[in-house]
């Protein structure tokens, strides 16, 4: 799977690989031991409070979102499966649901 990352973020990951080291590229406070899945879901949801944010969002809702808007933008299930790294159409289609502004929008421009 192909993995598009920020040029921000490469550089640091193409420098971490250069150094050659066994230390961990994403560590605690302290910076000697790596971020579990938990102490990263504790991050996310202290950014959320701090955002104001209610609702109960997690780390894979920011990968929902992002295959939500690529689908929302570009309509292209097959695109969309490619980004998402899935074997079946019918997974990426959870991805698919469309706003009913662009509904509207889609129906209008037939009669334009």
């Amino acid at each position: 799977r192909t993995v598009f990352l920020s040029p921000a973020l490469q550089s640091m990951i193409e420098k971490f690989v250069e150094g050659k080291t066994c230390k961990p590229l994403f560590t605690n406070r302290y910076g000697w031991d790596r971020l579990s899945k938990i102490a990263i879901q504790k991050i996310f949801k202290g950014y959320l409070a701090k955002a104001g944010i209610e609702k109960p969002y997690s780390i894979h809702s920011l990968r929902h979102t992002f295959l939500t808007n690529v689908y929302s933008k570009t309509l292209d299930l097959r695109l969309t499966q490619e980004l998402a790294g899935h074997s079946s159409p019918a997974i990426t289609a959870r991805y698919s649901h469309l706003a009913e502004s662009k509904k509207i929008e889609t129906i209008n421009s037939l009669f334009a």
